[in-house]
């Protein structure tokens, strides 16, 4: 029997001009310190796209996982300093997400 997931991808707006690269090690020491490894193992997460423009990230992980994403970004810090970052979406397609995220930026 093949084991398949559904997946949802979340939409981050993070208010501080990181790159892509400090963006993914924010979040996985976040998620490590809460966590541990063997947790953050079984989260099966995966940035998908990261705008240093706008410091939009949408990352997809494990529908039994979203809850442990947002309480990850609610502590982001970096370098001692508290991270500011909200979920904007959580949808369950890609074209959706970017659909919405489309007409969130026409329309601020």
């Amino acid at each position: 029997m093949k084991k398949t997931f559904r997946v949802r991808y979340i939409a981050i707006h993070i208010h501080a001009n990181i790159n892509k690269q400090t963006f993914e090690n924010i979040l996985l020491d976040t998620l490590k310190h809460l966590y541990g490894e063997i947790g953050l193992g079984t989260i099966w997460l995966k940035i998908i796209s990261y705008d240093e423009k706008s410091n939009i990230a949408i990352i997809r992980v494990d529908h039994k996982h979203v809850n442990h994403i947002r309480s990850a970004i609610s502590l982001f810090s970096y370098s001692g300093t508290k991270l500011q970052a909200h979920v904007i979406r959580i949808s369950g397609t890609i074209k959706t997400l970017h659909k919405t995220l489309k007409i969130k930026m026409q329309n601020p």
